[in-house]
């Protein structure tokens, strides 16, 4: 069978060393490289110069990033892999017209991974991401051959709302090998810990609040500084005059894991989450 993920923002997770910049274009790239080890499997990001052609046997289609003509390419390169089935995730204004090209010009499958809590209710996906995205996203969904779910309660929730159904459920992908020969977790945890990207609904200033409510104890507070560049450098601005902040504008994941263990918590300060990326890694090293 041949699979195709489609998620242009996941191109930085596959390069080592790079700062992605959210859970669900992470969760993608892992599951592109991770169902391409028994399918004939591809991803489509963005153009990256670095990016290789292959990444073992994952084959890695790259569009432009900008203007009009992003759209013509992703539709070439859809029609190029010739895909069995096309995988999505993350509500965005452009599904639903890739969705009508690909039912309307192929006879693929497309597969949606809900991807965040406000996709239950069409009103809050509305007020986080705009008219556009959520009246697009209302019909895409009904283009799919199938959806799942990141755990159970979402999964009801997204049906008893939306009156669609939810085929299964696929929790997070966690690499458990990247924390092979890594040293052992500190017995000196001594920070508190935020991690996540500029966006309004993460809610960081609930964080600075909280480390300037507990002078007596140390915080960090990585960020990267996409999609709102703005949000993050206010942030950062004010980050400064706490004495017992430290604010990082965004880590490799190879570099967070050792601040996961050093953390004596982690805070999720989020009005919406799905099944959050921080928080299996907060676990994964408590």
């Amino acid at each position: 069978m041949k699979i195709c993920f489609v998620s242009p923002k996941s191109s930085n997770y596959l390069i080592d060393g790079r700062v992605g910049i959210g859970g669900a274009e992470h969760q993608m790239a892992l599951l592109a490289e991770y169902f391409a080890l028994d399918n004939e499997g591809s991803i489509i990001v963005n153009q990256d110069t670095d990016l290789p052609i292959h990444k073992g046997p994952l084959a890695i289609h790259q569009i432009r990033t900008g203007g009009a003509g992003r759209i013509v390419d992703l539709i070439r390169k859809i029609k190029l892999t010739k895909a069995d089935y096309f995988i999505f995730r993350s509500s965005n204004a452009f599904l639903y017209p890739i969705g009508l090209f690909i039912k309307a010009f192929t006879k693929a499958k497309i597969h949606y991974m809900i991807a965040n809590d406000w996709e239950i209710h069409n009103s809050d996906t509305r007020r986080i991401q705009g008219f556009w995205t959520a009246w697009g996203m209302k019909r895409f969904y009904r283009l799919c051959s199938t959806l799942n779910g990141q755990y159970t309660d979402q999964a009801s929730s997204f049906e008893d709302k939306r009156k669609i159904k939810v085929h299964g459920i696929v929790p997070n992908y966690f690499p458990i090998e990247a924390y092979k020969g890594l040293e052992p977790i500190s017995k000196k945890r001594t920070k508190i810990l935020w991690v996540g990207r500029a966006a309004n609904y993460k809610r960081p200033e609930i964080f600075l609040e909280l480390a300037k409510s507990l002078p007596d104890l140390s915080f960090e507070m990585i960020m990267a500084p996409k999609p709102d560049p703005t949000l993050a450098k206010r942030i950062a601005e004010e980050a400064k005059i706490i004495s017992n902040l430290n604010f990082t504008p965004g880590l490799p994941h190879v570099e967070l894991i050792r601040n996961y263990r050093e953390a004596l918590a982690v805070v999720i300060s989020s009005e919406f989450e799905g099944f959050s990326n921080v928080m299996m890694e907060g676990i994964a090293n408590k």
